[in-house]
């Protein structure tokens, strides 16, 4: 069974998100072959869904810092492509998607950025405090819930500008990645 439709081993799950990977064709990073990779370098079993960089690993939060910089380094061997991840614990995945104030209200595209760092205050302060009608920007610890009531694409509200106000590498995903995340790699207790 190729990595994108194995399960993990039972137990915690660790979400990795690439930054900037695979868009066009700009920083390929072959997901079948980054497995392969990854296996022979001695990383915990991993996984992943779409080519954009959504990795499922059989590790606890512990393991982040010494899988961020394994991970990294292997991409950048392997391909030159200098990224970033963030990681994520599946309990963290699932209270994203409790606490997500768009979907429910009916917005058609709901995104969120991640970040691992500590944001710029100001800049967090200048996100709050903007209206980015008829869209719509939701802050919580560590993500950045964006719902667009019709595209985001002429939106003033974007991950790009986020990420500026931030000071931080942050990634972002459609809030259905996450779903599909949990639902084919998380403890059943969580997906």
């Amino acid at each position: 069974m190729s990595a994108a439709g194995r399960r993990l081993p039972p137990g915690e799950v660790l979400f990795g998100f690439l930054r900037a990977v695979n868009l066009g064709k700009r920083n390929k990073v072959p997901m079948p072959d980054l497995m392969e990779r990854l296996a022979a370098r001695g990383f915990p079993p991993i996984a992943y869904l779409l080519a954009s960089g959504n990795l499922a690993v059989a590790a606890g939060s512990d393991a982040a810092p010494a899988l961020r910089a394994e991970l990294l380094a292997a991409i950048v061997e392997a391909y030159g492509v200098r990224t970033e991840v963030v990681f994520r614990t599946a309990g963290s995945l699932a209270e994203l998607l409790r606490v997500d104030p768009f979907t429910p209200a009916g917005m058609r595209r709901v995104y969120v950025t991640l970040w691992d760092e500590e944001p710029d205050p100001e800049g967090l302060a200048t996100l709050a405090a903007t209206d980015f009608a008829p869209d719509a920007l939701h802050l919580v610890d560590g993500a950045a819930f964006m719902g667009y009531v019709d595209s985001s694409h002429d939106a003033k509200l974007s991950h790009a500008l986020v990420e500026r106000r931030l000071k931080v590498p942050a990634t972002a995903r459609n809030v259905n990645t996450f779903r599909r995340l949990l639902e084919r790699f998380a403890p059943e207790e969580l997906a």
